[in-house]
């Protein structure tokens, strides 16, 4: 008699608690736990994963759609959350999941669904990718389904069953989950021996041979891609983050492990990877691991296993292989250092720019004493720290007006670099910046939808709207243009700056409550929030609605001007 499959009760209950902060009013259960699986597992950012779902009525079967060009891929996601045990996923659920990827064989069959769908986000998803062009161009479906229970005999045998009928189902249920919830609750090491193959002329060592306290090694990515805990995320317990998306660096991976002819390149350019054991030997042309994690190098490492049919024995990667065996402090103290000091990203390169320099300069010697402007990854600050990066998104919102931008995070030292941090911009606009979204943040639970209060850009939309209110006022473009009076520094508790912050909370409060109205004469609930606040053309037409009854009101006397204490 077959053993029946149960759902592990502790696993189930982690996975609620890791998905709770994804709940919102008007986002189902699934769509909460489909986020948090699109951030955690599938690597998007938080803006990304958002945006991916259609949360609503009428999906046609369809949960989130994510297009991956780098791939020439469609991923098309389904979930479903059982909301108590003893449970488990049977065949109706991934029954359906086939039905509804039928539309979406062709490009005809997609355009059909494009027409007919009353679901808002799920045909501007697929209209703004151009889904079904692309499916025209010979993308491949790659169907995900996701559960927070386990996956009963029938579904399993129904997932064979679709494969032969050409739905490779990529299935993760709670036994796979498992894993992933360990290593997020620090399940430090992957235990399970592991057997390198190495060139014995590119390998040195320190100590013996049957217990070297670290070896450095070129090893062949074909290789490190065999180690177990990859692909749920368990061999990463030690690394100081996860997957970061589509970044420039990841990128320029993928483009060299795509380019043959770069592979035997990839050392002299790669920075290399980190990995602690608690056991490891040289026996000839092996390494031999025992309980071992990868402390750096995880988007290498992801990279090469995403596209591991496209590696050759010629692409070998730098590997620092340290023993640490029961030593705990060790391996926090390598993950940390090394991490520090690898990335490179653009706001690394320009950490030394004069610009950031003197900003960072004037802003640490009025403000430090309750924020540290931080421009370089690893810097300690004294209390609270702003970094450079989140500085420049508040200043594209507030100065630069141009919140729809604030998710690109790569525009702030790429494109819009000189116009956000250009000639005129000082620390008192960027302390005006952080103070004013501060105020933001602790007023936005007045916004009626939490669909949209938790959307990532709508902080720095209200930011830009409250800008674009007290440039009504004459005192309201004085105080931009030079706040630093009114503020409060490490020499001087300025009384103004709490009088004027307060002044600004109700600029705050007005603005939420025209947001709301906004909200409610178009589409209420239904409104939509993620394609309207990317566009520039909305957002002014959102900005000319709320200014007008701004005026209106000003003229009737219902609200009052913005004055300077």
């Amino acid at each position: 008699m077959a053993k029946q499959i149960r759902s592990n009760v502790s696993d189930f209950q982690k996975l609620n608690e890791f998905v709770k902060p994804y709940g919102a009013v008007g986002r189902t259960d699934s769509a909460a736990l489909l986020i948090w699986f699109l951030e955690t597992i599938f690597r998007l950012d938080e803006t990304e994963a958002q945006d991916a779902v259609c949360d609503r009525k009428h999906d046609a079967g369809i949960d989130a759609v994510s297009v991956r060009d780098e791939e020439n891929e469609l991923v098309l996601f389904q979930a479903r959350r059982k909301q108590k045990l003893p449970a488990t996923l049977g065949d109706v659920d991934l029954k359906e999941f086939v039905g509804s990827l039928q539309q979406f064989k062709t490009e005809k069959s997609i355009k059909g669904l494009i027409s007919t769908t009353h679901n808002e986000e799920l045909k501007n998803l697929l209209t703004t990718q151009f889904v079904a062009e692309k499916i025209g161009a010979g993308y491949n479906i790659r169907p995900i389904f996701v559960c927070n229970v386990a996956a009963n005999a029938d579904a399993k045998n129904y997932l064979r069953h679709a494969l032969a009928s050409g739905f490779d189902i990529d299935l993760w249920d709670l036994m796979r989950l498992g894993p992933v919830l360990r290593q997020l609750s620090k399940e430090w090491f992957v235990d399970a021996p592991m057997r390198l193959r190495v060139n014995g002329k590119k390998l040195f060592c320190d100590g013996p041979k049957e217990a070297p306290r670290w070896v450095y090694a070129a090893i062949p990515a074909k290789e490190l891609v065999q180690l177990p805990g990859i692909e749920d995320t368990r061999v990463f317990a030690q690394n100081v983050r996860l997957g970061l998306g589509k970044t420039r660096v990841n990128r320029e991976i993928l483009e060299s492990i795509k380019d043959r002819l770069e592979h035997p390149k990839f050392l002299t350019f790669h920075n290399g990877m980190t990995i602690v054991t608690k056991a490891l030997k040289i026996r000839g042309s092996r390494l031999f691991l025992n309980n071992y994690s990868v402390c750096n190098g995880c988007q290498s490492l992801l990279a090469f296993y995403d596209n591991r049919h496209k590696l050759t024995d010629n692409l070998e990667v730098l590997v620092r292989i340290v023993q640490v065996g029961d030593d705990r402090r060790l391996p926090e103290i390598i993950a940390y250092r090394t991490n520090n000091q690898n990335p490179i990203s653009l706001r690394d390169l320009s950490a030394n720019d004069a610009g950031q320099v003197r900003l960072k300069s004037e802003f640490d010697a009025l403000y430090d004493s309750d924020t540290t402007y931080v421009i370089k990854q690893g810097e300690v600050a004294k209390d609270k720290a702003l970094s450079n990066e989140y500085a420049g998104r508040l200043l594209l919102s507030f100065y630069v007006r141009e919140p729809w931008s604030a998710h690109q995070k790569y525009r702030i030292f790429g494109d819009r670099e000189s116009a956000i941090f250009g000639y005129g911009r000082n620390a008192s606009h960027v302390r005006l910046a952080q103070l004013v979204m501060q105020e933001v943040e602790a007023k936005l639970n007045l916004l009626k939808f939490e669909r949209v209060r938790k959307y990532t850009l709508t902080k720095f939309i209200v930011l830009y709207l409250v800008g674009e209110v007290l440039r009504e006022e004459v005192e309201g473009i004085s105080f931009l243009s030079d706040p630093n009076p009114y503020l409060t520094t490490n020499k001087k508790n300025n009384a103004k700056q709490k009088q004027v912050l307060l002044t600004i909370a109700g600029v705050i409060e007005y603005v939420i409550d025209e947001l709301n109205y906004y909200f409610d004469e178009h589409d209420g609930e239904n409104y939509d929030y993620k394609t309207e606040f990317k566009s520039p053309k909305a957002v002014g037409s959102m900005a000319t609605e709320i200014l007008r009854n701004y005026k209106k009101d000003r003229k009737m006397e219902r609200v009052r001007p913005f004055q300077l204490p």
